[in-house]
């Protein structure tokens, strides 16, 4: 999850694996592929579109130097400083590159960049923002100041202190599977309890068979 308080107090989007369209239209930011991973030596980059598919960047010329942008992951927190803003040709990728504007080059630095679409309402530039590594804390430490309000309601929401949360974020295997198992492990508890914990309720839902057959 990306959080970026210029945009808004409540501002935060996810980022995915990949930046082809059908990632970053579907699920807001997405990241180059080939590029380094939040707190990593080199160059963490992102997509995102500006005007379509949920505007996720259509702000982006509010940034300023000195802002922060935060990424969570399971781990914690990274906090990233924006020090560049500028306006490049859609061939001019070297922007991404580990170290920005210079192919080839072995990086020593942990670089943020976001791209997106420029101007607003058209695709004939791009518009590019580069943030350097500022810190990282761990989940268990919690949020950063600037965003404790949103990540933590975020995380409620998300189930993070009930069963179902921990279970569906423990399970193995893509997003599809862990569904389908976290529906048959739900299923399943419910089952327990009717038939083994309260089982004179059973009487009133399709657990007991025999009685709905015979009546």
């Amino acid at each position: 999850m990306v959080y970026i308080p210029r945009f808004g107090e409540d501002y935060q989007r996810p980022a995915a694996q990949g930046s082809s369209n059908d990632v970053i239209d579907a699920l807001g930011l997405g990241h180059y592929e080939g590029s380094a991973m939040p707190g990593g030596v080199g160059n963490f980059s992102l997509a995102g579109h500006r005007q379509t598919r949920g505007k996720v960047l259509n702000d982006i010329d509010l940034l300023q130097n000195g802002d922060h942008i935060y990424v969570r992951t399971k781990d914690g927190y990274y906090t990233y400083t924006v020090y560049e803003q500028k306006i490049v040709q859609p061939h001019e990728v070297d922007v991404i590159e580990p170290v920005p504007g210079h192919p080839g080059q072995s990086p020593t630095e942990r670089i943020m960049t976001l791209t997106t679409c420029h101007p607003r309402y058209g695709d004939t530039e791009r518009y590019i923002v580069h943030a350097k590594f500022e810190s990282w804390q761990p989940a268990s430490a919690g949020a950063p100041a600037e965003i404790a309000k949103v990540a933590n309601n975020n995380l409620l929401k998300r189930g993070k202190h009930t069963m179902y949360g921990w279970i569906f974020r423990h399970l193995p295997g893509p997003l599809w599977v862990r569904i389908i198992t976290a529906i048959l492990l739900i299923l399943l508890v419910v089952y327990v309890l009717m038939e083994f914990i309260f089982p004179n309720f059973a009487q009133y839902g399709p657990f007991n068979l025999d009685v709905t057959i015979n009546h």
